[in-house]
């Protein structure tokens, strides 16, 4: 806490100020030199052979047909199929395996006269982890897949509803075309397939009248019209 830094000196003239690059730890921090020198102390050697080996015999049990299904694992006769096999990583991990199941033995952490029932315990609990882990993937890859054809089947559609749409757009715009034609054509009439004018319409006047001719014709009988007109 900053109280325990006591009182702050008397501030300086400026010309004396300088930059000073402080470095600020935590006093519950405790700086790791060396990961592996840390992991030492909590995990003894022995620890990490124990854990090896298991990870090496849950490898082999996945590999070997038929190995994961008989129970419970008589993890010598596995190792021994393994270093007898003609693949050659499977005979390497197989002789390996063997020679740690020794070690372990001799550190007492196991027993062969019990068909070593601590480690094949856990490997079992392991590949029953992994076994579902791997149904999981399964499960979410169908998931997918089912996803992903939902999708195309609905690109498919949608690309059939785009093809419908072109086809009506071009009917329309042939339609369209025609009517055209039909509308523009002025004075020209289609009679039975053939093209034929219209007949010209008769001019209709102005027509003029006397009025001497109107009274003559009787169509004027009196007027105030003067003599004179």
């Amino acid at each position: 806490m900053t109280d325990e830094l006591g009182p702050a000196p008397p501030q300086v003239p400026r010309k004396e100020n300088r930059t000073i690059e402080l470095k600020l730890y935590s006093r519950w921090e405790t700086p790791v030199q060396d990961i592996q020198a840390a992991f030492a102390d909590s995990v003894s050697s022995s620890d990490m052979l124990y854990m090896e080996t298991k990870s090496i015999f849950v490898q082999l049990i996945r590999s070997l047909p038929h190995a994961a299904e008989k129970q419970p694992y008589h993890l010598a006769a596995i190792a021994e199929r393994a270093a007898t096999t003609k693949d050659g990583t499977l005979v390497r991990r197989g002789i390996k395996v063997k020679e740690m199941l020794r070690e372990l033995e001799e550190l007492k952490i196991i027993e062969a006269t019990d068909g070593y029932k601590l480690m094949q315990d856990e490997v079992a609990a392991e590949l029953v982890h992994l076994g579902n882990l791997r149904d999981k993937v399964i499960l979410e890859t169908k998931s997918l897949e089912a996803v992903y054809k939902t999708i195309l089947d609905h690109n498919n559609y949608m690309r059939g509803q785009l093809e419908q749409y072109k086809a009506y757009l071009q009917n329309v715009r042939i339609t369209a075309s025609k009517d055209k034609g039909v509308a523009t054509a002025v004075g020209v009439v289609s009679v039975g397939g053939k093209e034929k004018k219209p007949p010209k319409a008769a001019v209709l006047g102005p027509y003029r009248f006397t009025h001497a001719q109107l009274e003559r014709e009787g169509i004027i009988v009196e007027s105030n019209v003067p003599d004179t007109r």
